[in-house]
């Protein structure tokens, strides 16, 4: 018998994982957080690159979108699923996603209980705490390490 990964990370794409992307982000920020649901959809949901994280079912579980711009957003976890390094795996995909797609300058509005989470990959705060969508966050910026010659 083999042990099957507790989940994978998968690239996906607005137009196939839509329905799945928006349930994760529904469920985490509208329902759990509070976000007016009216700020969770936004002009970067066509344009975005995503990564979807699934169970070994197939069942989604979390998600995270890199916007053209290079601003990371939309990082959820279903809360049965937190604290198993779902946000880790995603994090690094995105950081090689951003790559692929000569995006050496990301930024991310972190929400303060994600900070150290984020400096592990390399990200550094960058200004004052501010409030959005009723949750206190801080800008966080990261830069690519240019490949040595």
């Amino acid at each position: 018998m083999t042990n099957q990964p507790a989940f994978t990370v998968r690239i996906a794409s607005w137009d196939k994982d839509s329905t799945a992307l928006m349930r994760i982000r529904n469920e985490v920020f509208v329902q759990e957080q509070n976000v007016p649901i009216e700020l969770e959809s936004d002009e970067y949901d066509s344009s975005s690159w995503y990564v979807l994280t699934e169970s070994h079912e197939k069942r989604p579980i979390a998600c995270a979108r890199l916007q053209p711009n290079g601003k990371v957003t939309r990082i959820a976890v279903l809360k049965p699923w937190r604290r198993l390094g779902i946000a880790r795996a995603m994090l690094q995909q995105i950081l090689d996603l951003a790559r692929k797609q000569d995006l050496n300058t990301l930024y991310l509005h972190a929400q303060l209980s994600a900070i150290t989470l984020y400096e592990e990959f390399g990200f550094t705060q960058a200004g004052e705490q501010f409030e959005e969508a009723g949750i206190e966050h801080i800008k966080m910026t990261w830069q690519a390490i240019p490949p040595q010659r």
